[in-house]
């Protein structure tokens, strides 16, 4: 027998003259199977006590199973379907359509978050109209309607639909017109799954449910009453719709559950007048700011808290420029191109192809604006804009 079994190899020779030599041998293998297994025990009983104190460390509080911590994850995030790409949140936005100095433009600016920056992508869109309409979600975004002239038939529009993919970069016409897509001016809005349309009209504004990946097209069964121009931001629940009528600014506030699909008013605001008409209003998924302020102060800007359904001026000025495509994050918000001066009303603008290139930021924690050192490539008088933060909400 050699002087220890774990030095067999420097004894082996000796071990080869030995009558015991086969049983001493293998009892020398098992004794070197045991230790190497029992210091693999160890090294993973170590990583794993190391794993659970650099998990509670970084999820103080939160309830240690073994050593499967629970993770901190955004309820935007939490809320995407396996088909939507959860890192992309709010992280780009597009402009595009818009009048001024092309009144047809097929051009798209992309505006990337972090930077603050504009780049133009050069003739991305199928039908540049003026006054188009958007939805979107993570992937892409949805146009719909719009007018290539000015006066009040600009108002309206046509049926026609494209869809924007953020991937690509890249539109492809949708075949919805004859399921009643024309003359959509009201607005739109979405979930993570579905485009909502709602028409203009002076009893019942119907809404139009597209979703994104089935291409399906389906009316929904709640409507709104009379509509003709609307705002609106997303929350987790619900899409807050701050809606006007012609002429007289903005009239009230909608509520559409996307659980539900059904549609139900503010009671606590049965006939406000805050001016959503110019379509500004950013949100960052738990509240919404109304850039615009009322027909009679038009450079105010006003939060909508929808859990205390109340609107409250804040300190900032909004910029004197209305009808600016409006993309952000949850973090900042963007009111991009639109027209300068007098003209307060959205129905008004229609008049007027005098458009702008700035582009105003605005951080949702300060509730500060600023005016951004990049801007559009060209002038845009009636713009629309889609971002991967739009739509984030089941």
């Amino acid at each position: 027998m050699p002087a220890n079994l774990r030095w067999y190899p420097d004894e082996l020779p000796a071990l080869a003259q030995s009558s015991s030599s086969t049983s001493a041998l293998e009892t020398a293998v098992r004794t070197l199977q045991n230790d190497a297994r029992t210091q693999s025990i160890r090294q993973a009983l170590s990583r794993r006590s190391a794993g659970v104190i650099a998990a509670a460390e970084q999820n103080r509080g939160a309830i240690v199973i073994g050593s499967l911590m629970p993770l901190v994850i955004d309820p935007i995030a939490r809320s995407q379907p396996a088909t939507q790409t959860v890192a992309s949140v709010g992280t780009v936005g597009y402009v595009a359509g818009g009048a001024g100095s092309t009144l047809n433009s097929r051009t798209t600016d992309k505006l990337t978050i972090a930077t603050d920056t504009f780049t133009g992508l050069g003739e991305r869109m199928i039908y540049g109209h003026k006054g188009r309409v958007a939805a979107s979600n993570l992937r892409s975004g949805i146009y719909a309607g719009g007018s290539a002239s000015f006066g009040t038939d600009g108002a309206f529009g046509t049926g026609e639909i494209e869809e924007f993919s953020y991937a690509t970069e890249t539109s492809a016409t949708l075949s919805f017109s004859s399921f009643g897509f024309g003359h959509i001016a009201a607005g739109a809005f979405s979930s993570t799954s579905s485009s909502f349309f709602v028409g203009v009209s002076e009893s019942s504004s119907p809404i139009r449910k597209l979703g994104f990946d089935s291409k399906q097209v389906s009316q929904v069964a709640a409507s709104f009453g009379e509509i003709h121009f609307f705002s609106s931001f997303g929350t987790p629940s619900r899409c807050v719709v701050i809606f006007s009528l012609p002429n007289w600014g903005a009239r009230g506030v909608n509520l559409f559950s996307f659980a539900t699909e059904s549609v139900s008013r503010n009671p606590t605001l049965p006939y406000t007048n805050y001016a959503a008409s110019d379509r500004q209003v950013l949100g960052n998924g738990s509240s919404g700011w109304l850039f615009g302020g009322t027909p009679d102060s038009p450079t105010s800007i006003y939060r909508y808290s929808p859990a205390a359904a109340s609107f409250t001026q804040i300190a900032a000025a909004s910029p004197s420029v209305r009808n600016a495509a409006t993309i952000g994050s949850s973090a900042v918000g963007y009111l991009c191109g639109g027209v300068s001066g007098g003209i307060y009303h959205f129905w008004n603008s229609f008049y007027t192809n005098s458009g702008v290139q700035s582009c105003s930021k605005f951080t949702y924690s300060t509730e500060s604006i600023a005016a951004l050192p990049s801007t559009l490539t060209l002038a845009r008088s009636h713009p629309v804009g889609i971002s991967n933060f739009a739509g984030a909400f089941v």
